[in-house]
């Protein structure tokens, strides 16, 4: 555990981030997880209704997060060695904080564990000029896999239905 926390770490500067469609995973269902293998989490059924097209600024973010209508979540784990600054920090509506952070503690971290997975990225998706990530991708890898999308609003969504 410790050896990849440790690796995780040092590859917080590496990571990439990315973010798919709204607040929903089956990952978050999924109670055993084998490495190699892809889930997609769903977001709750409201957040389809969800339109972030006109917050296209870091600034109209921030102003969502003091009204409380967004909340802050860490494309690198601050409990794995991510930083709390602006290229580590995405703006999302409720809920995907604690579906990102499930994904982690209940699948990421126990693969850690075993030292089935080594290396971590989460990678953000945007639409439009957007500030707020359609989706975020999960992956956990080296020398197994991982990888998991939230779904958080827009066309991922969409992408999601049709699958």
């Amino acid at each position: 555990m410790k050896h990849a926390l440790v690796m995780m770490a040092l590859l917080a500067s590496a990571t990439v981030l990315e973010a798919q469609s709204g607040p929903n995973a089956d990952c978050s269902r999924a109670r055993q997880v084998a490495v190699g293998s892809e889930r997609r989490v769903p977001a709750d059924s409201a957040a389809g209704a969800l339109d972030f097209s006109a917050i296209d600024s870091r600034e109209k973010a921030e102003e969502l997060f003091r009204r409380g209508r967004l909340e802050k979540v860490f494309l690198f784990p601050l409990e794995l060695g991510g930083a709390d600054i602006p290229p580590n920090t995405l703006y999302v509506p409720a809920g995907v904080v604690a579906l990102k952070a499930g994904i982690e503690n209940d699948f990421v971290r126990p693969l850690m564990e075993k030292e089935e997975v080594t290396r971590y990225s989460a990678r953000p998706e945007y639409q439009g000029d957007s500030f707020i990530p359609i989706a975020i991708t999960i992956r956990a890898y080296d020398p197994g896999e991982f990888t998991c999308t939230i779904n958080i609003w827009g066309e991922a969504l969409v992408k999601e239905e049709r699958s």
